[in-house]
Parts: C-alpha cells; sequence; structure tokens
C-alpha cells in the first residue's frame, strides 16, 4: 500500500479522502496549507501526493518544487472548476494526473495504486550529499561545507547570498542538520506575506485579535523553538514591519498579535535573499540595523556557472531521483553530459533540475538512454499544447473563475466556496489579495 499526503482546506473533503484512503489500506497524512505541505513532505517518506489547486497561502502548484517531492511516485492535482483545469492541461508527465470535483472515488482508488520496483532493483547512490542535503566537490562548495561547519555549532544569525536557485533554503537546512539542535527548521516565505500577514505569521495571533482569528495561532518564531527560523527573501518584507523583526531579533522575546505576553524565544534565524544587500539597503528595501542585525556571518553561494565540475554530480543525482520516481533506468552518455556541462544555466541548479526532470518525460518509453536536446533553451517544443480557455497567467484564470462564481452568487461568500470546491478561508484570502492589489471589481461585490 502507498503513503499519502493529502493537501486541501476544505475540510470535509479532506477527511472523506483521508477515511477512503485509510479504509483502502494506505497510510495517509494531510494538511491544509503549502506551509505544512512542505513540512510534511520533508518529514515523511510520501509516495503519492493529492493537492487541491486552491489553499489558502498559495497555489497547490508551488508544492512541485518542493526538493522532497523528487521521493514520490505520483502527484494528483484537485481542481473544483473545469475552467482551472483546462488552465493546466500544458502541465503534463506520466505521473502527474488530474481529477475534477466532485472526486470520483474509483479512479481516486486507481490512482493511489503503485508498483513500486523493491529496493534490490534501485541502484545505490553513488554521489554524497553533505550534511544530507548539498552536492558538489568542487573548491567553491568545500568552502560553504567549511563555513556550514564553523558556524552550526553557534548561535549565530546567518544571512545566505546568492542568485536565485542556487540552493539558499537547503545551505539552512545543512546548517540546521549539523548544529544538532533539539527544535524544527521553520521556512518563512517573507516575499510571499502581505503586510498584515506579516506579524501573525512570525509571531503568531490570539484568538479574536483580529477578524478570521478563531483560534490561538503559534507564530514561526514559536514554531521554530530551539530550532531554526530560515526567512527567506528577506528583503521583500514590508519596511514597516522590520522594526518589529528587529525587536525580536534584540531582545529574544515576542508578543503575539493581540496579545500581552511577552514570550521568549530560542531560535537561530537564518536570512536568505537574491538581491545585493548594500544596494536593498540603500533602496530602503531593508533596514541598515536590520541588516546588521541579520549579518553576523554571511555566507555567500556561487552560481552554478561558477562550479561546473559540480553539473556531472548534479545531473547524475537528479536522474536516479527520476529514474525511482517514474520507475526507469535510464543512463546518459558522455555527449549528452557534454551538453549539460556546456551550458550557463541562468537558472542554477532549480534550472539544471527541471531540465533533467523534462528530459526524463521527453525520452520515450522504449528508449535506455536519457534524451537530451542539442538547445536547452528550445527543450519544450513548440507544439506543447497551450490552455484552450486563454492565454491568460494560471493567476489571472483563478482571479476571473472566483469572480465569475462571485457574480453567480450574488457575492454570498459560503455559497461561493462550496461552488468552488474551496474554504471561505481561502475565498477570504484570495479576495484580500485582490482587494489590496486595487481590483475594483471585487469591491463591487459589497
Amino acid at each position: 500500500m502507498s503513503s499519502i499526503l493529502v493537501v486541501d482546506d476544505e475540510h470535509s473533503f479532506r477527511e472523506a479522502v483521508c477515511e477512503y484512503l485509510a479504509a483502502k489500506g494506505h497510510q495517509v497524512t494531510q494538511s491544509e496549507t503549502i506551509r505544512d505541505g512542505r513540512e510534511q513532505l520533508a518529514k515523511h517518506a510520501i509516495d503519492i501526493l493529492i493537492v487541491d489547486l486552491m489553499l489558502p497561502d498559495g497555489n497547490g502548484l508551488e508544492l512541485l518544487d518542493a526538493p522532497a517531492l523528487a521521493a514520490t511516485q505520483r502527484t494528483i492535482v484537485i481542481t473544483g472548476h473545469s475552467a482551472m483545469k483546462s488552465a493546466i492541461t500544458n502541465l503534463q508527465g506520466p505521473n502527474l494526473h488530474y481529477l475534477e470535483k466532485p472526486v470520483d472515488p474509483e479512479a481516486l482508488a486507481e490512482l493511489c495504486v503503485l508498483e513500486s520496483p523493491t529496493q534490490d532493483e534501485r541502484p545505490p547512490r553513488q554521489t554524497d550529499r553533505h550534511f544530507g542535503c548539498l552536492i558538489g566537490e568542487s573548491a567553491a562548495m568545500q568552502t560553504i561545507y567549511e563555513q556550514i561547519r564553523m558556524v552550526a555549532p553557534t548561535d549565530s544569525p546567518v544571512f545566505v547570498t546568492g542568485e536565485s536557485g542556487t540552493g539558499k533554503e537547503l545551505v539552512a537546512q545543512a546548517i540546521h542538520a549539523a548544529s544538532e539542535c533539539t527544535g524544527t527548521l521553520e521556512p518563512v516565505n517573507c516575499g510571499a506575506l502581505t503586510k498584515e500577514l506579516v506579524a501573525s505569521e512570525l509571531f503568531g495571533h490570539e484568538k479574536g485579535s483580529f477578524t478570521g482569528a478563531n483560534q490561538r495561532h503559534l507564530g514561526a518564531f514559536e514554531r521554530a523553538a530551539a530550532g531554526t527560523l530560515f526567512l527567506d527573501e528577506i528583503t521583500e518584507m514590508a519596511i514597516d514591519q522590520q522594526p518589529h523583526l528587529l525587536r525580536a531579533l534584540e531582545s529574544r522575546e515576542i508578543t503575539r498579535v493581540g496579545g500581552e505576553e511577552q514570550i521568549a524565544v530560542s531560535a537561530r534565524v537564518v536570512s536568505a535573499s537574491n538581491q545585493d544587500l548594500a544596494e536593498a539597503v540603500a533602496s530602503g528595501k531593508l533596514r541598515e540595523d536590520l541588516y546588521y542585525r541579520l549579518n553576523v556571518f554571511p555566507i555567500s553561494l556561487p552560481p552554478l556557472r561558477e562550479r561546473r565540475d559540480d553539473i556531472t554530480l548534479l545531473v547524475a543525482e537528479f536522474l536516479q531521483d527520476f529514474n525511482e520516481k517514474y520507475q526507469r533506468n535510464l543512463s546518459i552518455s558522455n555527449d549528452a553530459l557534454v551538453k549539460f556541462t556546456a551550458w550557463d544555466w541562468p537558472g542554477n541548479v532549480r534550472e539544471l533540475r527541471h531540465a533533467v526532470h523534462r528530459c526524463v518525460i521527453a525520452t520515450p518509453a522504449e528508449s535506455s538512454e536519457l534524451a537530451v536536446p542539442d538547445q536547452f533553451e528550445s527543450l519544450k517544443p513548440a507544439e506543447d499544447p497551450q490552455p484552450a480557455s486563454s492565454d491568460k497567467t494560471l493567476r489571472e484564470i483563478e482571479r476571473d473563475v472566483i469572480l465569475q462564481t462571485l457574480k453567480r452568487y450574488r457575492g454570498n461568500r459560503k455559497d461561493s466556496a462550496e461552488a468552488l470546491g474551496i474554504s471561505p478561508k481561502t475565498l477570504y484570502n484570495r479576495l484580500e489579495e485582490y482587494r489590496n492589489a486595487g481590483d475594483a471589481e471585487f469591491d463591487e461585490l459589497d
């Protein structure tokens, strides 16, 4: 039987699916947010991910980039609206499937049956993962490993910089693992938080402190007690919220929104940004005093083009990941490796991983050797199907579907959420995002 993670914010649907699959003999775990889903993927070996498109803290497709997802063998995307389904038909792969609510139980049960290869059939890992997560033996990476070993035993704040896709969160994981601390690693994407949600996410809130606060919520500082708090894209945090973070770092105490109690916190803070920090301070995106408080121990990650010796190792590791995921046994030729090492990879390790993934999907089932294109910029074939409904982005289509549904139900939030197959909380979060962005069409529904 399979180990399954169900990520859906609609409580009744999530409980029904979990109960149904558990009765079929599967081991089922559940989450209602992207953040919690990422945490569950990192903690547990998951064979199948079942994820809804609309979640309170973003789009379910964001989980497809989670590093731990490579270990899963199948992903099932759930959508409550046909227009959303048609918008994602260009995201295809042998282990990516779509179901529309209301879900057919028999179809779901069939997708949750896997024929997994035995352990003996899987080739042994030949690549060392430093600190359990970092790959590379180049001189540049050896410097990074030494810096991690130096700072891990301390409680010093660390600031990780580097281009997008270089692996800043993995460095935070490495520091956390090497520190041997007893707490958890809590990642917070500061760029994904609205100004109104920053304090609640970092410091927590008390029940009744604002509309929708139906219960006490522990913030990231408390959840990371005796562990590591990873503040990704810290330069994207609203400037007027940064003094509250600075105060918490200096006093080692926080106060929940709507509360009065001073709560001691013990998490080590690792921050990250893909921006030039001096420019961020000069342009007013990052307070100078906060910069000095966070940048006690800086670690600068090199772009992949500056450590080309590691590309072969990375390709081999990613290929093995996807061989296991798709139950294949593909090898790679020396000529193909030359193509990988010759490319500059402006998207760094993330782009390289996605390129290997696409190559595995594009390789014919009867082939035993990875098919690699001559030019990576033309890797996606011109005839790839596009959403038939429009040329809009998935986010724009989602917005239109929500607006049309609200108009159909004359602004009734409860009925609209039910029709969309999402929770009222998720609908409320989306409406707040649209209004904060100045979308006047939603104001007319009040």
